[in-house]
């Protein structure tokens, strides 16, 4: 933890202490989190200890604060702040602990790029490629079924690599973040990439996930191998168990994440067309002698759309594709015991 220190101070025990558990019931965060209810203790604490960053509710600031060893102090304001600390950041205390602690992290990577994880763990998070190259199959609604089925019983994170992906529709939730950001913010600093990933995910059915690049050019700009490096950064982070990676037709080398990948769902439908696609797809790759690639494919004929049922992110998992979804996660457990 780098001995880096996020200090809570609010009258409300309730609050202040809702917000702990919050923090310590995430993985993975960077500071060892104290809360204090009364301000004699917070000061004494403060006169004692350096602190990263001071999250104080608005009313609360005084003068004495800001000779202490702070580097950061942010007011949680009810919408109104004293006038000699306008100027000091802010997060209004009745969001969502999740937003807080997003915001909280966006400061703290800004304040400590100096910061570098102590794990020398080698253990690396699985990374499940989705990819077909059969159009309109409803690849990536299985793909969140497939995602969301496996955050029933891992830490699972969901990264989409296709264009116009339409996810603000699909989950109905607003990201002023997306993977874009977070590409630029690694470029810049990687070892921080935990980190920053945590401010921006968002989650739907305990499915962590990164909200799509919006602007198409932007996938296409980046080439293959930065977003491999991407991947295995987070994927060797541990704050994740799975990584599902549901990949489109404009990332430059696909056959090169496809290889990154150590399982790789393909599907697609039982109509003609479908099939040859898929057959042409796997005899590019055979001549291409890309046989250990071609050993890792698990090819799932997805239900016909109607069967699928599919209008809503929330629902996937229990609709009738998240039940097929299961069936294939059972499947492939089940062979890796054989073998």
């Amino acid at each position: 933890m780098n001995g880096s220190k996020l200090v809570i101070f609010d009258l409300e025990e309730l609050y202040a202490n809702h917000l702990m558990d919050y923090i310590s019931d995430k993985k993975g965060m960077p500071f060892q989190t104290v809360v204090f209810t009364r301000k004699l203790e917070m000061l004494e604490y403060l006169a004692n200890n350096s602190v990263d960053i001071l999250l104080i509710e608005a009313t609360q600031m005084c003068e004495e604060i800001t000779k202490f060893d702070i580097g950061k102090i942010i007011l949680l304001s009810d919408g109104s702040i004293l006038s000699e600390y306008i100027g000091y950041d802010s997060i209004f205390k009745f969001k969502s602990a999740e937003n807080i602690v997003r915001e909280v992290l966006d400061y703290f990577v800004d304040l400590r790029k100096d910061y570098s994880p102590l794990s020398t763990s080698s253990a690396k998070a699985e990374v499940i490629g989705v990819y077909s190259p059969v159009g309109r199959c409803g690849k990536t609604s299985y793909a969140l079924a497939l995602g969301q089925v496996l955050a029933e019983e891992y830490k699972s994170l969901y990264i989409n690599l296709e264009d116009y992906a339409s996810f603000e529709e699909l989950t109905d939730i607003n990201c002023p973040s997306d993977l874009s950001d977070l590409m630029y913010y690694f470029k810049q600093n990687p070892e921080m990439i935990a980190i920053k990933l945590q401010a921006i995910v968002r989650t739907v059915n305990n499915l962590d996930y990164v909200a799509p690049i919006f602007y198409a050019k932007d996938l296409r700009d980046i080439e293959t191998p930065e977003w491999i490096k991407l991947i295995d950064s987070i994927a060797r982070a541990e704050s994740y168990e799975k990584i599902i990676v549901d990949i489109g037709t404009m990332l430059g080398d696909i056959e090169s994440m496809l290889e990154y990948c150590d399982t790789v769902f393909l599907p697609t439908t039982k109509d003609y067309l479908s099939v040859r696609k898929v057959e042409t797809f796997k005899t590019i790759l055979d001549r291409g002698g890309k046989k250990q690639l071609l050993d890792k494919l698990i090819e799932v004929q997805l239900p016909s759309v109607d069967e699928m049922n599919e209008f809503s992110a929330e629902v996937l998992e229990v609709s009738k594709l998240g039940e097929f979804a299961k069936e294939q996660i059972r499947k492939v457990e089940r062979s890796r015991i054989e073998h």
